[in-house]
């Protein structure tokens, strides 16, 4: 499958980015949605509209803080950029935001406006709960335009087409580390419910649960270690150190002669996540990936 248009297009001199007209269909449909419900439940749904701008200003900076601070490669690429020229902190339209922040500070600005308001705190938060997974759902079609939040390589027949200069530079042994990173995370949660095994005098904890969390603490160490210490190494015109696109395939896999040179490979859902971040100049033929879950955290690479 194969973004079915360019992520950009022309009125006259004025470039509009299609990930930009998704995000505020995203907007204005979850809007909607929430003031029908308020609506339904017999309250003023204009309010929702009311404190709309009060809520996506908050939640967009904050989306763009997590993304600059947080989210973005370790290295003059990323934060070392941001740092040496912070005015392109508010460059939002070269892209890269984070739901996370969107979520933290926009969830902040909503709690502080329905308290001044004095607006049912549990009803309003209903009406957000069933708006969102739609506005959601809506925002990723511009992710899939902008070819990002992908996946690793399939050859499975949904799998999408990403085009070199979207694809990100490998990273040996992440997949590992974040093996070891979910499963004692999941195993600490599901320790408290079991029955069998012994528990610390006293307390709810036992030898798993402490185990478990320094293997997360650690595993999670050792990747952020990773990232700092190896930021993208995608360049224009370059190959990433693991080798050339046929080389990360397999080796020894040579494609028969009377293959079109511009077939292309395509990609499973799962693991590494874009995040909107896009790496530039991978040489080579276009490989797809499989659509990431709706609900994966979206970023644009270009705003």
């Amino acid at each position: 499958m194969y973004p079915p248009i360019s992520p950009t297009f022309q009125i006259g001199p004025i470039t509009i980015h299609w990930y930009g007209i998704t995000m505020v269909t995203a907007i204005f449909v979850g809007a909607w949605v929430a003031s029908r419900y308020v609506a339904r439940k017999g309250q003023d749904g204009s309010r929702v509209w009311d404190m709309l701008l009060w809520v996506l200003i908050p939640a967009f900076i904050g989306a763009r803080l997590y993304y600059v601070f947080i989210q973005s490669p370790r290295g003059p690429s990323g934060l070392g950029h941001y740092l040496a020229h912070p005015l392109d902190i508010l460059a939002i339209w070269q892209g890269g935001i984070h739901i996370y922040g969107a979520f933290i500070f926009g969830g902040a600005a909503l709690l502080l406006y329905l308290r001044v308001k004095k607006l049912p705190l549990l009803l309003y938060l209903d009406a957000v709960g069933l708006a969102l997974p739609l506005a959601q759902a809506i925002g990723r079609i511009g992710n899939f335009i902008n070819q990002e939040l992908y996946g690793p390589p399939t050859t499975l027949p949904w799998g999408l087409r990403i085009d070199p200069a979207h694809r990100l530079s490998p990273y040996d042994n992440h997949l590992f580390l974040m093996y070891l990173i979910w499963y004692p995370l999941g195993r600490f949660f599901i320790e408290f419910i079991r029955t069998d095994s012994w528990f610390f005098p006293g307390t709810p904890f036992n030898v798993v649960h402490l185990i478990s969390a320094v293997v997360v603490i650690a595993a999670a160490v050792t990747l952020l270690l990773r990232h700092r210490g190896k930021p993208l190494e995608v360049e224009a015109g370059k190959e990433p150190a693991g080798g050339t696109d046929a080389e990360l395939e397999g080796e020894g896999d040579e494609a028969p002669p009377d293959v079109n040179p511009e077939a292309v490979e395509q990609v499973e859902a799962g693991g590494v996540e874009a995040d909107g971040v896009q790496a530039n100049g991978v040489s080579g033929d276009g490989v797809g990936v499989e659509a990431s879950s709706l609900s994966g955290d979206g970023a644009q690479a270009e705003a």
